[in-house]
């Protein structure tokens, strides 16, 4: 039996089938193979990204603790408030957490200034930081009970203000 040329070979003990002499290039994509194995069986699973529409997300307005939320920037625009149309038109940034896949989606004014200063787009990941809370006086909508608008009334509120820190960036 004529074998290929190599520099060195390696033993393998298969505990049913005896001893065998194994070339290393043979070793080699066996432990490349075993490895792919190993892989797909204990890889992270995370949530394929699907539009916004189709998945429920939750809608929050300030930050949740100290260093802020970064994930992946799945969605961003102007829509009705919490994607309901009775409510008036806001800004949103939805975020896909890195570790956990979580979904957030934050509304508010300041970041549409956030999202044009920082030139955010989808597929950027993010940091986004709560900076704090203005006082502001808007004119909120009365609605019968039909939900047809029969007026206004000035409430006062306050606007948060966001900062974002820009780890990565898409270039689609």
């Amino acid at each position: 039996m004529k074998l290929r040329a190599f520099s060195s070979f390696k033993i393998v003990l298969p505990l049913a089938f005896g001893l065998f002499f194994v070339a290393p290039e043979f070793v080699f994509w066996g432990a490349v193979i075993a490895f792919g194995i190993w892989y797909l069986k204990n890889r992270p699973t995370v949530a394929p990204a699907a539009p916004w529409k189709h998945q429920k997300i939750e809608a929050v307005n300030h930050s949740g603790g100290a260093g802020g939320h970064r994930g992946l920037i799945i969605a961003m625009g102007d829509d009705h408030f919490s994607h309901d149309k009775r409510n008036k038109m806001s800004f949103f940034i939805t975020l896909r957490n890195e570790t956990s896949g979580k979904e957030t989606t934050f509304w508010g004014v300041d970041l549409r200034r956030v999202a044009r200063e920082q030139e955010l787009s989808t597929g950027d990941l993010v940091q986004l930081e709560h900076m704090g809370q203005q006082p502001v006086t808007i004119n909120k909508e009365i609605r019968d009970q039909s939900g047809h608008v029969i007026g206004t009334r000035p409430i006062r509120t306050h606007r948060n203000e966001w900062r974002a820190n820009v780890f990565s960036r898409c270039y689609s």
